[in-house]
């Protein structure tokens, strides 16, 4: 039962990242935008896990260069250095963005689909284990 609720766990975790990114995305969409470059990648350790995460170098439409390492930006894992990405920016605060990868929305909805998947999969399974679903079938044949 303890791997079933692990699976809800991170299907619900998956659905939460998911639904946070798809939110500043949003709010950012009306926003300003620009093209911008992978500049390089700034490496971060945090407890036993590496983190790569890209430094975008953008231009904002009054002329403002910006060098920031972007956490909520979702790309490949594969990204190089030079490669071209839109920027999308808050013009009020251009440190405010998210760089938006070519299938940000196919990326985004496929992880969306899979870790719903998960989690109605998992509660399902756990469902099965204390039993109720075994009842609710008697139940109906009542």
């Amino acid at each position: 039962m303890a791997t079933h609720i692990i699976i809800v766990i991170m299907g619900s975790v998956l659905i939460y990242i998911i639904l946070q990114m798809q939110s500043k995305y949003r709010a950012l969409k009306n926003g300003a935008k620009a093209e911008g470059v992978i500049d390089g990648f700034e490496t971060r350790i945090q407890k036993r896990a590496t983190l790569t995460i890209p430094i975008i170098r953008f231009t904002t439409g009054q002329g403002q260069i910006i060098s920031k390492a972007s956490e909520d930006s979702v790309l490949s894992a594969r990204i190089k250095k030079g490669v071209k990405v839109t920027v999308l920016y808050d013009p009020e605060n251009p440190l405010h963005f998210i760089a938006k990868a070519k299938y940000f929305n196919t990326y985004s909805i496929t992880v969306l689909v899979l870790s719903s998947i998960f989690t109605i999969f998992g509660l399902i399974l756990i469902l099965n284990d204390i039993g109720l679903i075994h009842l609710f079938k008697q139940l109906q044949r009542e």
